[in-house]
């Protein structure tokens, strides 16, 4: 499978030890009044690791250990991707089950309100370590320092994504 523009094709082997792409769909940005109205098919539960997270609004799987990605880097050598995407050909069935029993979902993430994407989790993971990791250790920091720090990061990461778009 070929890789849209400015990314590169990698093979699976260049994920470090247990790391695994996750398939996300993010639902976190949907107004509150649509939220109890998502259906959520059964069908879902089959796939593997197959996480709902109701309090983060969004749920996922693990995709194959065997499928190439797609990736942006900043360290290839170091497994350090930028974004990626998984070429598992599930990522698609899924989404396309979970859109089917939620048309309006198509319309919101058209405006944004519902994000696709995937990322690399440690052990599988259903959450996003990086974050998790960074949390912590700004809690450590403590006070002002850490509230500035996370207000920088979460502006690069804003004009980053809006950049890339």
């Amino acid at each position: 499978m070929n890789c849209k523009e400015g990314y590169q094709l990698y093979k699976p082997q260049m994920l470090s030890g247990t790391r695994r792409i996750r398939h996300y769909i993010d639902y976190s940005s949907l107004p509150v009044s649509l939220v109890p109205s998502i259906i959520f098919p059964t069908s879902l539960n089959n796939y593997l690791g197959f996480a709902n997270n109701r309090e983060k609004k969004r749920i996922s799987f693990l995709t194959s250990a065997t499928s190439d990605f797609c990736a942006t880097t900043t360290l290839p050598v170091l497994g350090m991707f930028k974004v990626v995407i998984s070429n598992d050909p599930l990522c698609k069935q899924f989404d396309d089950i979970f859109l089917k029993a939620n048309p309006l979902m198509a319309i919101s993430i058209l405006t944004g309100e519902v994000k696709i994407y995937d990322a690399i989790t440690k052990d599988g993971a259903s959450e996003l370590p990086i974050l998790d990791r960074l949390t912590n250790s700004l809690k450590e920091i403590g006070g002002d320092t850490a509230n500035y720090i996370v207000l920088g990061l979460a502006i690069f990461i804003i004009l980053n994504t809006m950049r890339e778009k």
